[in-house]
């Protein structure tokens, strides 16, 4: 066995995916709430086909539960060139094109935006503030605007005057109809582009900014992520906190006026990243019925507030708001009068509770209790395109401490974010998050998964990495789960997919049965009375098997059910670091 995947892993190097880009004129960015009387709104579209697009006529409509709202035309002879903007907005915006008011042009919650053209077709939709219900009163989404926004901007927004921020698709004209995952909350830019540089790797050690200094290269919504020393209690420092094991200076992300706060890393959108850090936990329980939390997310974003979750566990029935504004991958750390919990959320499109399209997934949970387990620790968050990881304790760079994993619905790029949000009676005694000696960047190894999965007696067979695949990583294999009990299960290796799938349809399996991969190496696990079983396949320490992608299949064994076999996912990995 080891013979022959060190061959083929040398052989094989995996390909770089890039997301497709609606060719087409979209709402590109837009702010609709400001701090004082409202009077810097706009709606930017963008250009993002390859020639130019004659808009005359076009309207930008909105609704909301009570019906039709402000709707704008634009003029005759209006032509975009491929890659121009369009602001409809307040004349106090920079680079409006066309003045349509002067504050409070839209509304400030649960609203549409909706651009047709001249024959009244809809060509792009957003939603925003859906946590609210929907924007019709038919209690449903129209078909067409339904197909363009998934569950819409679930979350709040306000632009504060002292920061400037909107709601920007991640890059110029970046539509998949998730609004959740094409939008994220950063400093404005109407008229131009929203497009960033890639700047990971980061590292910060805060060591070289004074007490109360911006940390450069990141947006916010209220006050700025700020360097302290954690040893000096003055503001933006609410408490003594000893230095981490670095030592010298931290970093905070709170507003000392109380409320909420977020941070967003000023970078290109990344879908395969890591966040690492030593942060400050505190577990001393609140007073009864107060509560604080706080979120670090990667491959998403994150509202104004920085909004608490619902944890339908956290024994505080007063954090059950179903607000949250986080999307993609989340840390959320919450502490209430029963202590703290840190759980690991797939935060999806940004929909949270029952009435979301697609709702938070906890991933797992791990309780932080004070003096035993707060205090400065290491975290570790990871995500790919189908799988993330976080570590709570252990050393920085190495994949030890608590673990909590899972699959994710499914991976998207997006922003690295901080968000913070308090319930407290004196603002003073907040905990919110401290990090230090912060390290962020772009991992190579990846995990993906393929193809639909059959089910058996019991259920649907599942197969998940127990980490991500790196290089040297010894302990690294796959763990299934949902077999019937004691049942054999086959399981294939390969580097490459058959061209042409097997059918076993032909051979008397239920439908949907393939074999999608053509393995070089085929062995068999046993599911235990519970219907898991655990496979290793140690990574060897070689740098040239960085980008290699092994493909895994595994069909379980159940003479029940028609054809007597079921399958898992395809499981992808992509060898790196």
């Amino acid at each position: 066995m080891s013979s022959i995947r060190l061959s083929l892993l040398a052989a094989c190097m995996a390909a770089a995916a890039t997301p497709a880009f609606a060719q087409r004129v979209v709402i590109n960015e837009f702010s609709y709430d400001d701090s004082s009387t409202d009077n810097y709104e706009f709606v930017e579209l963008y250009n993002a086909d390859s020639v130019a697009v004659d808009v005359s006529n076009w309207v930008l409509a909105s609704q909301d539960p009570s019906g039709a709202n402000a709707g704008f035309t634009i003029p005759a002879g209006t032509v975009l060139a491929p890659g121009a903007f369009y602001v409809l907005g307040a004349g106090t915006v920079p680079n409006v094109t066309q003045i349509v008011g002067t504050s409070n042009i839209w509304e400030n919650s649960n609203e549409t935006l909706e651009l047709r053209d001249a024959a009244g077709t809809l060509v792009d939709a957003v939603a925003y503030e859906t946590y609210s219900g929907p924007a019709t009163t038919s209690g449903t989404w129209p078909a067409d605007i339904a197909a363009e926004i998934g569950d819409g901007i679930w979350s709040t927004f306000t632009m504060i005057e002292s920061s400037f921020s909107s709601w920007s698709r991640i890059r110029d004209g970046y539509d998949t109809n998730r609004n959740g995952r094409d939008f994220r909350q950063i400093a404005w830019t109407p008229g131009a582009s929203n497009n960033l540089a890639n700047v990971l790797p980061v590292v910060e050690f805060f060591d070289t900014y004074a007490h109360a200094m911006d940390v450069p290269g990141w947006s916010s919504s209220f006050v700025p992520f700020r360097a302290i020393d954690p040893t000096n209690i003055a503001p933006p420092n609410p408490s003594l906190v000893p230095p981490s094991p670095q030592g010298g200076n931290a970093a905070i992300m709170w507003d000392p006026t109380g409320g909420g706060n977020y941070a967003t890393l000023n970078t290109d959108a990344v879908e395969n990243v890591i966040f690492e850090a030593y942060v400050y936990f505190n577990a001393t329980p609140e007073p009864a019925g107060e509560y604080e939390s706080w979120s670090i997310g990667v491959q998403g974003t994150c509202d104004t507030f920085g909004n608490h979750p619902g944890f339908p566990n956290s024994g505080n029935p007063a954090a059950t708001a179903n607000a949250y504004g986080g999307s993609g991958i989340a840390v959320i750390y919450q502490n209430d009068e029963f202590g703290g919990n840190l759980y690991l959320v797939d935060a999806n499109d940004m929909g949270w509770g029952a009435t979301a399209a697609t709702p938070e997934r906890i991933l797992g949970q791990i309780a932080v209790t004070a003096g035993v387990n707060d205090g400065w620790q290491r975290l570790r968050i990871r995500a790919g395109k189908g799988f993330a990881e976080a570590r709570f304790g252990g050393t920085l760079g190495a994949d030890d401490g608590d673990q909590m994993k899972g699959s994710t619905t499914m991976g998207s790029p997006g922003g690295i974010y901080i968000g913070y949000r308090e319930f407290l009676t004196q603002n003073g005694s907040a905990n919110p998050p401290i990090l230090d000696f912060l390290l962020i960047s772009e991992g190579t190894a990846d995990a993906n998964y393929k193809y639909d999965a059959t089910p058996n007696s019991v259920g649907t067979p599942t197969m998940d990495p127990n980490s991500f695949p790196t290089i040297g990583n010894a302990s690294f294999g796959l763990d299934l789960a949902s077999l019937a009990p004691f049942s054999p299960t086959a399981m294939l290796i390969g580097a490459f997919e058959l061209p042409t799938p097997i059918n076993l349809e032909l051979f008397g399996a239920q439908a949907g049965s393939r074999i999608y991969i053509n393995s070089f190496l085929s062995t068999t696990v046993t599911a235990d009375a519970n219907g898991n079983a655990a496979f290793g396949v140690p990574i060897p320490n070689n740098p040239s098997f960085a980008g290699a992608t092994l493909l895994f299949q595994a069909l379980n064994v159940d003479l029940s059910i028609t054809g007597g076999l079921s399958q898992a996912r395809v499981l992808e990995v992509t060898l790196g670091n």
